[in-house]
């Protein structure tokens, strides 16, 4: 389990940074990603073992065993539903405690997830990258959408916050 932590007096800034000292350890194993709840009250940290979620007090809360590695991790705008993206699998898993067991999103190709993103403005909108391909997924329309434009292996995405913007980093830039 986390180690309860009291919460800072001050925001983390560059004028007080110097200052930070780490306080404990989450996750178990190799720790690959972390995110936060939209709402504040949640921490989801993906390790090799799988991911943890974390309450406000970064308590252990919940726990999504994984038979494969999880590469990243993006919470739904307004929801606690969590997309986690995993080696050896051409789909994210759509993760909510409150919902019961994780459930696959669409299939997108072959190869592992390596970033997914949700859009702040479209309902169920998830972009999932594998390999060099972006891709936007619409479970209620029952739908693909592929972005081209790569031909490294896309390492990120992330939604301006008024979803006009679609930043996807590569190793080939």
């Amino acid at each position: 389990p986390g180690t309860p932590v009291a919460p800072p007096a001050e925001p983390i800034t560059a004028a007080n940074a110097a200052r930070v000292a780490p306080l404990a350890r989450w996750g178990q194993g190799w720790l690959q990603a972390a995110a936060w709840s939209p709402d504040g009250t949640r921490l989801a940290v993906a390790s090799s073992t799988g991911v943890t979620l974390y309450d406000a007090a970064l308590r252990e809360q919940d726990r999504l065993e994984m038979e494969a590695q999880p590469t990243c991790l993006a919470f739904a705008p307004g929801s606690l539903a969590l997309a986690i993206g995993r080696t050896g699998y051409p789909s994210a898993l759509i993760w909510n405690p409150a919902n019961g067991p994780a459930r696959p999103s669409m299939a997108v190709n072959d190869g592992p997830v390596n970033a997914v993103a949700w859009s702040p403005v479209e309902d169920r909108q998830l972009v999932i990258a594998v390999g060099p391909e972006v891709h936007f997924t619409n479970p209620s329309a029952n739908g693909v959408t592929q972005l081209a434009g790569h031909t490294g292996d896309v390492t990120a995405i992330a939604f301006s916050p008024d979803a006009r913007a679609l930043a996807a980093l590569a190793y080939n830039g």
